[in-house]
């Protein structure tokens, strides 16, 4: 699949709200051949390395067979929230959110048209 990438700034959480998940929930519009992923990239909060050294993180949709799952209607969006597979083990205070778009066809491309991510306390 061909993809196209749509990153967010990174979010510096407010002193003593530091997180061990997140969800992240997006209005997608899913055509039959095309596929979301979502990854978010942390760091522990007494960290001083490099923000960008570390790795995305995929996160999980909560429908189940996600991939299989379609929109039929290019007007319909649906609401579906993605999470960490698990809690961290140490807080995070700043964070960044990744969402992938692929499509087999460039004339049959997904669509988002809300996204909310939220550190989980």
């Amino acid at each position: 699949f061909p993809s196209h990438d749509i990153s967010c700034r990174v979010v510096t959480l407010e002193d003593g709200f530091d997180s061990n998940n997140m969800k992240v929930v997006l209005s997608l519009n899913k055509p039959a051949g095309t596929n979301i992923q979502v990854f978010a990239k942390t760091q522990d909060t007494e960290s001083t390395d490099d923000f960008h050294s570390n790795s995305y993180v995929a996160l999980t949709p909560n429908v189940a067979n996600f991939e299989s799952f379609t929109t039929t209607n290019p007007d319909e969006f649906r609401e579906i929230e993605f999470s960490m597979p698990e809690d961290t083990d140490t807080p995070y205070n700043r964070f960044c959110v990744k969402v992938c778009l692929y499509s087999d066809q460039p004339w049959n491309v997904p669509k988002i048209r809300d996204l909310r991510a939220v550190a989980v306390l």
